[in-house]
């Protein structure tokens, strides 16, 4: 018989959570065999942290979060540095204008060549 990820995760949870104990969890969601329970608890327990006081939590979920949030202060970091850059290089280019603008006056000559 085939049984849905979201089923299989749902019993895991209750059963784990103490809301129901594998035989009901069996007579309820009309599940065959009597180890097909604990092979899912197996396979699907460690997903589910049964030592919060607030109930069950994903673990993997929260480590993902975690890697999540590294990977965006990572980004701001680099982001920022970019932008640092950035703000050098176009400082930079309106100084060079700047200096061929007062040379161009200074010496009257030209030195930016028009384009078209």
């Amino acid at each position: 018989m085939y049984y849905t990820e979201g089923l299989k995760l749902t019993v895991v949870r209750r059963v784990l959570n103490k809301e129901l104990t594998k035989a009901e969890a069996r007579r309820q969601y009309s599940i065959k065999g009597h180890s097909t329970i604990c092979k899912w608890i197996k396979k699907y327990g460690y997903l589910f942290d049964v030592k919060q006081t607030k109930g069950i939590k994903m673990k993997e979920q929260n480590a993902t979060i975690k890697e999540y949030k590294k990977k965006i202060a990572k980004l701001e970091k680099a982001l920022s540095k970019k932008n640092k850059e950035y703000e050098d290089k176009a400082l930079e280019a309106r100084l060079w204008k700047k200096m061929v603008e007062l040379a161009e006056k200074e010496f009257d000559i030209k030195i930016k060549k028009n384009s078209g």
